[in-house]
């Protein structure tokens, strides 16, 4: 048997197995999970056991590799993989996550669980693996949403009386869920509600041609990919000039605000519009 969760990463762990272990063996196989993609956005869901579905989102089947570092962006002081949420528009600028809280309201440092044979370890900033049940992670005092823009979310204190030996992911899956829906359907939406706002009959018509590709595409996949290609090549023409006047009579921060996104993926979403370099 693995003596450390670390150890479980190396040598493997059975399907369902509780406790911190079993928690950082599933966010370690994030490699081998592909992204969740739905019509909303993206949640990189690292292996770990789903929460109660949201009602715009479907869970993503496994497959292929698309896991990575996620910043701990409230507060945490380093890189570590943990489960996070993006939506398709506003992509990393907003970038959601369960964040943990200790009891003097600081935020923990990532976990890192060193392997046995020595040969590197698995950094974590993972909710569920907050837990005290390993010296190396403290136990968390309450649960939060969190976004990479520095928006946070209510608090919701974690009943360890009642938690006891039970497992922290599933123990505590409902207030999980609760700092889920609140970056999803509050953060997100005001984030959206915040953006300059496109004319009606252009996000109508914008609807009616996916509705009418996602139609094709039951009749003839192909063509309904090469629609989607052609509708690509118009919004890349569509989008030169503007992104060139925006470039000159706005500035970064301004064009960021009205956009929903942070400084730097406006400079690289211009740039990709206006054909330059974001680096000059």
């Amino acid at each position: 048997m693995p003596a450390t969760a670390a150890d479980a990463l190396e040598h493997g762990a059975p399907h369902g197995a509780a406790g911190p272990a079993a928690n950082l063996l599933m966010i370690g196989q994030a490699r081998g999970q592909p992204a969740h993609v739905s019509r909303l956005g993206i949640k990189k869901t690292f292996c770990v056991p789903p929460l109660r579905g949201h009602p715009l989102r479907d869970r993503c089947p496994r497959g292929a590799a698309n896991g990575r570092a996620d910043r701990a962006d409230d507060g945490g002081p380093s890189m570590a993989e943990r489960e996070t949420w993006t939506t398709d528009e506003f992509g990393s600028s907003h970038e959601g996550s369960i964040g943990v809280l200790l009891p003097d309201g600081t935020v923990p440092e990532p976990a890192f669980f060193p392997l046995s044979s020595g040969a590197g370890g698995q950094t974590t900033s993972e909710w569920s693996v907050y837990d005290g049940r390993f010296s190396l992670t403290p136990k968390a005092h309450a649960l939060r949403a969190v976004c990479s823009c520095g928006w946070t979310g209510t608090e919701y204190p974690l009943d360890w009386a009642k938690i006891g030996e039970q497992n922290l992911r599933v123990a505590a899956r409902d207030l999980a869920e609760e700092c889920e829906a609140e970056w999803w359907d509050g953060h997100t939406t005001t984030v959206e509600k915040s953006a300059i706002a496109v004319p009606e009959d252009i996000t109508d018509l914008l609807r009616l041609v996916s509705e009418k590709i996602e139609k094709l595409a039951q009749q003839s996949p192909l063509a309904a990919v090469r629609a989607a290609r052609l509708l690509e090549v118009t919004a890349v023409r569509s989008s030169y000039w503007p992104a060139h006047d925006v470039r000159a009579k706005t500035s970064p921060e301004e064009a960021g605000a009205a956009l929903g996104l942070n400084e730097d993926d406006t400079l690289h979403l211009l740039a990709r519009f206006g054909n330059w370099s974001p680096y000059r």
